[in-house]
This record gives C-alpha cells, sequence and structure tokens, in this order.
C-alpha cells in the first residue's frame, strides 16, 4: 500500500504553489465540501467539521511531510481563523503539526464562506469508529506467537528491547502485571467528545501518568498481544518493548476522528517521544475502496502525517475492521502511508477470518480467532477479531526493529513479503500470511533469495532487481554493492539506490557475478543473461491515404518471417495497401508502376532479413513482439538476398551500419550506388539504420551481387573504415535544393535533391535515384554527361572554365500550380554565385538570397510548361555555379530595362511582376492609379543582369486591399528610363 497515495500527496505539493500567498487566482478555487456537510447543516443548528488546510511549502519535502513546521502550519490556521468571526466558527482544535482544524459551524454561509478561502483544501464531517472486540473461545496467545514466528526470535533473545509502541485506543491497565513499568508515556484525547467522555482527571485532554488509564478493556487487551511480558498472562509478540498508551477511544469503545487526529498529531510535534510503531485496533463506521487518501479532509490530514512520521522510522498498522466486506476496508486502514491488517483462524491452513474487511490494498493478515490475552483487573480474557490481528504485526515490526535498522519501507516490506499465502474465499485473491522470523536479519550480507538466470530482448525495458530482496545486511551496516559482466557488450548491470539495472546492450550471452560486501564479510552470488532477441515495439501512423507520397517503406529487423498482413488492421486493399519491388526498370513509355507487385497473401510478401515493402494504412502499422536475431559470423558477417535491379531493402542487424563502410566491405565490391530513403520524397542516406525502427531502404543492383553483405559495427575495423569515409567525404562538394508544392492551409515537401561536386575525373559516377513510384513531383538534372533524376549526381568540374551549369526539370506540375524552391548547405560555394534561372521566362534567382521561410515562388502559367521524353509535363530550369561573368553570360543579358510578363491579369489576388535588367543597376518599380497617385511601391534596389520576379499582394500602402480597376505599373532605372505596364484588378 504504500506505493499508493503518493501521486495525490504530490498533487498536493504542486498546487501549493497557488495558495503561497493570497493571490487573485487562489481566490478563484473552492475547496472539496464533503456532501453530507450542508445536508446536516439543513437538519442540526451546528455541525462539527474538520477542515483540511494547503500545507506551507516549507512542510512539504520529497512528497512527505517534514518536522519543525508549528511555525508554519500555526500561520495557516491562523489566517482561516482570523477570517471567521467566533460566532460563525468555533475551533475544537487547532493542531500542531498537521495542517487542518477541527470546529463547529453553525450556517452554510460560513460553509461556504471556509470553502471559497484560498487556505482551505477540503471540508469534511468530523466521523465516528469503533474498536473490535469479539469474545471467543480456545486458543493461546502463546501458540499465535509462535504461529508467526514470534518465539523463534524469543529463543534468541531478541523481544524487542530498546524499542516502542504507541497504542492509540481506549487506554491500558498500567497496573496489570504483564504491562507493569513498561508504560513510559500516556496521553488522553477527548476535545472533540467532552460532553460524551473525559479522560481520567475530569478534563478533556490529560498528558502524564494516570492519563491513559483503561475504563473499557479493548486497549489492554490490545497492548498485552503487542507487548505483554508474559506475568501473570501469556507472553506478547514483542514482550520486551516499551508502550506508549494514548487513550482517544471511550468507556464504550467509540471515538471521534478528529480525537485521533490530536493523538496522531501528538506524536508527530513531539518527536522526543520515541516511537517504532503506531497500533489503531480500530476504524471508522463509514468503509472506504482503494486509495482513500484524499477520499476526505480526515484522511488527508492522516495519510499526511502518518507519511511524514514514517521518514522518522515510524511505521503505522492498523485493523481493516469486521464488517465483511470484500471491496472496502475502514480509516485509518485503507491509507497507503499504513499497513493495514486482516484476521486468520488458527486452524491447519490459517484461514481468512470471513468478516475481515479487505480488497486489494489489504497489506497482510494475522492470527485474529482465540487470542487469550491480558485484560482489564490483572486478569485475562478471550479476545479476536482485526483489532487482534493487527497488534500481532505491531509486535512483529518491533522484533525486526530490535534486530535491524531498518526504514519504515523496509520493515514493511518484510511484514508483507511472505512464502505462506491466504486465499479470500469470496473473491479470486490472495493475502500474505505474517511470517516474523527471518533469520536473515541477523548475520549477513546474508543471500536471500538467488536471482535466476534469465533471457532479455534487445530494446526491451531493462530488468530491476531489488537487492534487499536477494541479500540481507547485518545489523548496524550498510552494505556495498558491486556487479560485473563477462561480456559487457551484451548485458551491463549498475547499481543503484540497493536496486541491481540489467541492461541488454548487444546479442550473445553474459554472465554476471554479483557481491554483497560489508564489515562483517562478502557474500557472493552468480546468474546468466542471454539476449537471443531483438525486441520490436514499433507504431507508424500514416498520412492522407488519398496522397501517394504518404507511402512508406518498411522493414523488421532479426530472423522474422511473418505475412506482412499479421502486422496490418483490416482488409487489403480496402484499409491498406501494400507492394513488393520486382526491380525491373520500365521501358520507354511505359510506367514503373506497373513493375510493383501489389500484395496477394504470397510468400513473397512474408517478411525475411533484409526484406522491405511499401506500405499505405488508414490505420497504424504496429508490431509488437520479440524475434530472433540473425545469426552472424564471428567477425560479425551477415548477409540479406538481393535481386537485379532495385531491391527494397532492411537491415536485421541490431545496430545500424556505415554504408560507404558496407560497401568497402570485400564481398561487396562491385556496387557502387547510392543508398535511399523516402519520407514523401527520396533522400540520400549515409546510414542503413537498423530495422528495429520499422524502416526499409531503395538500393539499385547492376546484377553483380547476389547478396549484400553487412558486418555488426562493433566487430568492424571502425579506425580504417572511419578514415576511408573522411576522405571521400572531403573530395565533394554538395548542394542541396528542396521543391515543394504549397496550398492554402500547408505545404508538401515533394524532392530533396543533392548536387555533390567532384574534384577529379575519378569521382564522376551517376548514381540513379530510384523510380518514383508514389512522388508526385520529381525535381531532374539534365548534365553534359547523361541525363537522370536529380539523384547523388557526382559531376567532374572542368578543369578550365568558371563554373557549372546544369539543367533542372520539374515534372508533375501543371498551369496554376506555385512552385517554390529554396537551397541548403550553401557555405561551401561562398566565393560563387548560385543561381537558379527559369527558363520559360528568363527569370534568375540568386539561391543564397532565400530560404525555408522565404522560398523562391515560381507561378505556373499556360507557356512555361514543355514536355520531356515520356510526354509529361515539365518545367525547364538552369542552375548556374560560378562567378559573376560566367552566370551573367550563361543567363544571357536583356537588351534592355523593360517590363516582362504581368500575371495573372486580370487579377483578384497576388501578381507576379518580371522585370528584364541588362547590366547591373539601381531600379524602382512603383503603382499608380489612373489619376496618376503613387498607391504602392513594389520593388527598389540594385540588381543583376538578368531576368527578375518580383511579386505584389494586391494591398497599397496603407494596407488595404486594391479596388478593382486599372493600374499602372512604372518602372525607372538610375538614367531615368522608364517602361510602363498595364494590370487590371477584378475584385
Amino acid at each position: 500500500m504504500m506505493q499508493r497515495g503518493l501521486v495525490c500527496l504530490f498533487c498536493v505539493t504542486i498546487a501549493l504553489a497557488a495558495f503561497s500567498t493570497r493571490g487573485s487566482s487562489a481566490q478563484e478555487i473552492t475547496a472539496e465540501v464533503g456532501s453530507d456537510v450542508a445536508i446536516s447543516l439543513e437538519a442540526e443548528d451546528e455541525v462539527r467539521v474538520i477542515i483540511a488546510l494547503w500545507e506551507p511549502e516549507a512542510i512539504v519535502e520529497n512528497e512527505r511531510l517534514t518536522s519543525n513546521t508549528t511555525a508554519e502550519v500555526s500561520d495557516i490556521q491562523t489566517a482561516v481563523i482570523e477570517d471567521l468571526s467566533p460566532s460563525e466558527f468555533s475551533v475544537l482544535h487547532q493542531y500542531a503539526s498537521i495542517s487542518a482544524l477541527t470546529g463547529i459551524i453553525n450556517s452554510k454561509s460560513t460553509l461556504n464562506s471556509l470553502a471559497r478561502h484560498p487556505y482551505v483544501r477540503m471540508i469534511d464531517l468530523d466521523t465516528s469508529g469503533r474498536g473490535g472486540l469479539e469474545i471467543d473461545t480456545g486458543g493461546l496467545l502463546s501458540t499465535s506467537v509462535e504461529i508467526i514466528g514470534g518465539s523463534d526470535w524469543h529463543e534468541l533473545n531478541i523481544k524487542g528491547s530498546g524499542t516502542t509502541v504507541a497504542v492509540i485506543d481506549t487506554g491500558v491497565d498500567p497496573n496489570h502485571d504483564a504491562l507493569a513499568g513498561k508504560v513510559e508515556h500516556e496521553a488522553c484525547f477527548f476535545e472533540s467528545s467532552s460532553q460524551e467522555a473525559t479522560c481520567p482527571d475530569g478534563s478533556d485532554h490529560q498528558v502524564g501518568t494516570g492519563a491513559a488509564v483503561d475504563d473499557h478493556g479493548h486497549g489492554t487487551a490490545v497492548t498485552g498481544i503487542a507487548a505483554s511480558s508474559g506475568a501473570n498472562a501469556p507472553a506478547g509478540v514483542a514482550p520486551g518493548t516499551g508502550i506508549v498508551a494514548l487513550k482517544a477511544l471511550n468507556s464504550q469503545n467509540r471515538f471521534w476522528i478528529s480525537d485521533v487526529l490530536s493523538a496522531v498529531d501528538y506524536l508527530h510535534s513531539n518527536p522526543d517521544i520515541h516511537v517504532d510503531v503506531i497500533n489503531m485496533s480500530f476504524g471508522t463506521d463509514r468503509l472506504f475502496e482503494e486509495g482513500c487518501n484524499s477520499s476526505t479532509s480526515w484522511n488527508w490530514a492522516l495519510h499526511s502525517s502518518f507519511s511524514a512520521l514514517r521518514t522518522r522510522g515510524v511505521i503505522a498498522v492498523a485493523s481493516s475492521m469486521n464488517d465483511g466486506s470484500t471491496t472496502e476496508m475502514a480509516s485509518p486502514a485503507c491509507l497507503s502511508s499504513v499497513v493495514s491488517v486482516g484476521a486468520t483462524n488458527m486452524n491447519d491452513n490459517n484461514s481468512l477470518v470471513d468478516y475481515t474487511n479487505r480488497n486489494d490494498d489489504l497489506d497482510v493478515v494475522a492470527p485474529g480467532v482465540g487470542i487469550e490475552t491480558t485484560f482489564i483487573g490483572n486478569s485475562t480474557g478471550i479476545f479476536g477479531g482485526t483489532s487482534a490481528a493487527a497488534p500481532h504485526v505491531s509486535g512483529c515490526a518491533l522484533l525486526m526493529r530490535e534486530v535491524g535498522d531498518l526504514t519504515a519501507e523496509q520493515l514493511q516490506q518484510w511484514l508483507t513479503h511472505s512464502d505462506e499465502v491466504v486465499e479470500d474465499p469470496e473473491v479470486e485473491r490472495v493475502f500474505p500470511h505474517l511470517e516474523c522470523f527471518n533469520p536473515e536479519l541477523l548475520d549477513g550480507p546474508l543471500l536471500v533469495e538467488e536471482v535466476n538466470d534469465f533471457e532479455l530482448a534487445l530494446g526491451d525495458s531493462t530488468v530491476e532487481i531489488d537487492l534487499k530482496s536477494v541479500f540481507l545486511a547485518p545489523q548496524d551496516t550498510d552494505p556495498v554493492f558491486s556487479v560485473e559482466s563477462s561480456n559487457p557488450l551484451v548485458a551491463e548491470g549498475t547499481v543503484t539506490n540497493e536496486t541491481l539495472v540489467i541492461e541488454a546492450l548487444g546479442l550473445g550471452t553474459a554472465n554476471f557475478v554479483l557481491d554483497a560486501s560489508s564489515t562483517v564479510g562478502t557474500t557472493q552470488t552468480s546468474f546468466t543473461v542471454d539476449v537471443p532477441k531483438l525486441r520490436v515495439d514499433l507504431s507508424y501512423n500514416f498520412g492522407d491515404a488519398s496522397v501517394a507520397s504518404s507511402y512508406r517503406l518498411v522493414g523488421l529487423p532479426g530472423q522474422v518471417d511473418m505475412d506482412l498482413a499479421e502486422t496490418l488492421t483490416g482488409v487489403p486493399g480496402s484499409r491498406w495497401r501494400a507492394f513488393r519491388e520486382t526491380g525491373l526498370e520500365a521501358e520507354d513509355g511505359e510506367s514503373s508502376d506497373a513493375y510493383l507487385e501489389e500484395y496477394d497473401g504470397s510468400d513473397a510478401f512474408r517478411f525475411a532479413p533484409g526484406r522491405g515493402y511499401w506500405v499505405l494504412s488508414r490505420d497504424a502499422w504496429k508490431v509488437d513482439q520479440n524475434i530472433d536475431a540473425v545469426v552472424r559470423s564471428e567477425d560479425g558477417l551477415s548477409t540479406v538476398p538481393l535481386q537485379d535491379g532495385w531491391n527494397i531493402l532492411s537491415n536485421p542487424l541490431d545496430a545500424s551500419v556505415d554504408w560507404v563502410s558496407t560497401l568497402n566491405l570485400p564481398a561487396n565490391d562491385g556496387l557502387s550506388e547510392g543508398l535511399w530513403e523516402w519520407d514523401g520524397a527520396w533522400q540520400s542516406a549515409d546510414t542503413l539504420r537498423s530495422a528495429r525502427t520499422g524502416k526499409a531502404y531503395y538500393l539499385y543492383n547492376d546484377g553483380e551481387l547476389e547478396e549484400l553483405t553487412l558486418q555488426h559495427p562493433t566487430l568492424a575495423g571502425n579506425d580504417e573504415q572511419g578514415d576511408l569515409v573522411a576522405e571521400i567525404q572531403g573530395e565533394r562538394l554538395e548542394l542541396q535544393i528542396i521543391a515543394e508544392m504549397r496550398g492554402a492551409d500547408s505545404h508538401q515537401r515533394l524532392e530533396t535533391a543533392r548536387l555533390a561536386l567532384g574534384f577529379t575525373a575519378g569521382d564522376a559516377v551517376m548514381q540513379r535515384l530510384p523510380p518514383a513510384h508514389f512522388a508526385e513531383v520529381q525535381l531532374a538534372a539534365r548534365s553534359s554527361v547523361q541525363h537522370a533524376p536529380l539523384g547523388r549526381l557526382l559531376e567532374t568540374v572542368p578543369e578550365t572554365g568558371e563554373g557549372l551549369s546544369f539543367d533542372l526539370e520539374l515534372t508533375g506540375v501543371a498551369a496554376g500550380d506555385a512552385t517554390y524552391l529554396y537551397a541548403e548547405d550553401l557555405a561551401v560555394f561562398k566565393d560563387q554565385e548560385i543561381v537558379l534561372v527559369n527558363n520559360s521566362t528568363g527569370a534568375r534567382h540568386d539561391l543564397s538570397a532565400y530560404s525555408s521561410e522565404d522560398p523562391i515562388r515560381i507561378r505556373i502559367k499556360e507557356g512555361h510548361l514543355t514536355n520531356d521524353n515520356d510526354g509529361e509535363d515539365m518545367l525547364s530550369m538552369q542552375l548556374l555555379i560560378g562567378d559573376q561573368d560566367f552566370v551573367d553570360t550563361a543567363a544571357g543579358r536583356p537588351d534592355a530595362l523593360a517590363f516582362g510578363a504581368v500575371y495573372p491579369n486580370p487579377s483578384d489576388g497576388e501578381v507576379t511582376v518580371e522585370v528584364a535588367v541588362p547590366e547591373r543597376m539601381e531600379i524602382r518599380v512603383e503603382l499608380f492609379n489612373v489619376l496618376g497617385q503613387q498607391l504602392g511601391l513594389i520593388q527598389s534596389g540594385e540588381l543583376a543582369p538578368g531576368v527578375h520576379e518580383f511579386g505584389w499582394d494586391g494591398r497599397v500602402t496603407s494596407g488595404a486591399e486594391a479596388a478593382s480597376g486599372v493600374y499602372l505599373l512604372l518602372l525607372t532605372g538610375p538614367d531615368g528610363h522608364q517602361d510602363t505596364a498595364r494590370l487590371t484588378r477584378v475584385r
């Protein structure tokens, strides 16, 4: 239960920031108010409530309260009290360390004022409860102590010496022979019950000797089970422990939860009263399901205080109570900061008592039937129920605390860990039966439990081993854990906060040696970790199924053998489509799409090592399983089959491999083509990533190889190959050109292309771009050597001349489209001009002046397009790289300064204006109406020779849209030369 509820406490920590000052934001938040508060106010003149307040920042640390917070808590309480008059709110108790108040309200207006107060978190009615007392026959306390293993401790003279139990109950008979001299402190709390009960001295609060005299018997019975010395009564579980008796239950064995809060607050705010365990053999009349920490104001207050006490090593134990519920428990047992206890019979199988309240949060069960224990009047009685089971657990915790300096969390782990479990006869679940004797607590480090050999899948979540469950430290020592792996490339282990974390790093087997050392000695154990599989956990979402570029290339790693349909949802052809690459190339005039085969359920569509597919699906592509790794040789070599022509290739290894290093493997001699990846457009790839990413690639094989050899990078000659890669990459410059199509609301990146310019003739190698099966628009280049899609094109730089010229072709576009282009990787051409020329208009664009945020816009109009060899529409462009004279000459110089085309014309939106410039000069383009009034400046500045394009967005200088009508464009040169053009605006 300790794990549950921490999230909620953390929520309080976060929310506190809003309430640390009384700002306006805090005023807008209303506290949670129990539904029965308002109902009770309608029926009664006044009601008693418990108000949970927001905790001050100073008392929240690591999700728990700290001590020394009296002043901070008091400040918040006082702020609430002072905002209400005594006639509205009568304070019954102002707790010292718990951020809460108990008081009486008499109207809904007071309730509303409290609910709106920035420091008020929750308001609930004060609630009542009871202790349980069942009269049974037969059985002995000595028998139950033996059943849980307490007698084994006693034989070793471990009886709880030096420990103290605080029993919140009806009190204790300090004159009982079995308890005499053991009571170290007494206090009584009846502030909320003053009309129903009083402390022994007649007051509602008493501290000191005689303050907790038992006037019922329940508390004495409970205390005897935990701490009886054995004089004139059976010995308790921890007969050597001391007792702090806190009386909060009256002579009728009843209580108000606000008085219980007072008792807990007393322990919390008085740390000098040493306590190891708090026993609470009582519960509220109201029952709760799992996760009750923040269900009411008083549950929150109790949980916060018990959590804080745990940081001091104090553990709280409570009975689940005796209503027979299989889904609910009473408070405080329902709190995650409390060890909840159910009752069992002392029969052969220690069966669960049917009246035990329980749910999945019940922590442990212990004997609770027929327990002979101390009773008032120096007598004994037969006691039973969950009230009798709880002090068995409390006493056991005291024995363990004497043996070892255990934290509250460690105590709870030992108390709730048992090889013996008790079945719930009504619900399919089991509960641990208390096993108190743990010899591992005595000596150590002792091996408590062997670590079994296990198997991991590479890429799976790590395995965590709680070392406290493997080794137990000797008393008063802190063990030092160390772990060593025989093969760190396969698996490594690290120790953090007494937790061993094993992580798979590669395929193979690793032997581990685990040591625990202390001043007493060293204990060692060993185990083996095998990593024979790859963990594949993929989920790919596809784009718009109506857009062909949403297809993806997919593959799987390892020794996979799986039908593609097993990884997709729905009917093929309807919910998804998939294709395999035949490797063939289209003949002239034929569509390359004809050489894809669509999914037909045959073995050709089963994932295999190195095989990939084109996939498009309306639903996600999901794979979540472990797959056997591929077999590789001692030097890390593995192979995947190749077909002639184009291949969809995946990397079945557990690691990515460098592509240039792969090409330089002797087994791959003859393969010189580039590697391509697809993300709606072709991209050149330098790395063949593992298909653990789900990714596949395109590769062209001219028939030289029947298989591709891959070498695992951990076994490759990385140093030598790394030098080779650097040498090759150092001999070329790369220019990346990106074309996009942009709509009204979005834009689509169509192609990423690279020009790689080599410096020696040996680098002049043409690398094909894969077929544009699903590319709607494709950028191609026509060089002086040959024509091919613009891929990684290695072109020899002429030994003489001042520049390079490439003819570019943009296919798949139509009149009316707007194409956007820009370039990257321009830094290497810092001493040269890079200009793109639109051959249809002569317009030239300095690529260095554009970026992805401000690309070149080319609006395609009728007459701009030509046909390529396959009859497709094509926009012809020219890429020029060189000095100014080379670019000016190659681009052509217009004869005179003049307007070119103005389009569209007429226009209801943006307009493109072309200007021909014969030489470098300052120009100015202005917009006038027919009255000669200047309405806007379209362009002003120096231009290089050539044809330039400028856009007008249809707005005048004021920012307003130009009205319908006829406008004049005026072009002015440095010598006063002018040219005009007419523009018609239609709205």
